[in-house]
């Protein structure tokens, strides 16, 4: 059966139905201890802020939608020991923003526009589209 750990604590949140506060908590979280049908989320306190009760019972809610059975919730204020699901989608974020910078640095037409007109690249403007694809192309 499908367990709780802060590896996979990622994707499963990523499928859990969750929105507003309680994706919030759920994803500036990771878990601690895991007991039974007990579980312990350890938050950093800069988030603290994220776990009302209301986000909390939404999330136990759709722990237990997910698992088959009632999850208790309990929450311990501490740094994460290991990476949340929000610090994860920045990082990869930030991954996929540098490959891009790199894409468009390399490309040729790019850099006659620049030479030709005398541009430079804003490196700290570069965004990706959510929707782009990983890969080059003029989109044709």
């Amino acid at each position: 059966p499908e367990q709780i750990s802060p590896e996979n604590w990622p994707d499963l949140v990523a499928v859990l139905d969750l929105s507003g506060m309680a994706r919030s908590v759920a994803m500036h979280a990771v878990p601690g201890a895991v007991a039974g049908d007990s579980l312990e989320l350890v938050i950093d306190p800069s988030h603290a802020s994220l776990q009302g009760a209301s986000a909390a019972e939404r999330l136990s809610l759709a722990l237990a939608a997910r698992f088959g059975r009632d999850i208790a919730l309990r929450f311990r204020e501490a740094a994460p020991g290991s990476e949340t699901p929000a610090a994860r989608e920045a990082r990869i974020a930030e991954a996929r923003r540098l490959a891009a910078l790199q894409r468009l640095e390399a490309d040729p037409n790019v850099r006659v526009l620049l030479e030709g007109f005398g541009g430079q690249l804003h490196r700290e403007r570069v965004k990706v589209l959510a929707d782009a694809p990983a890969t080059g192309g003029n989109g044709r």
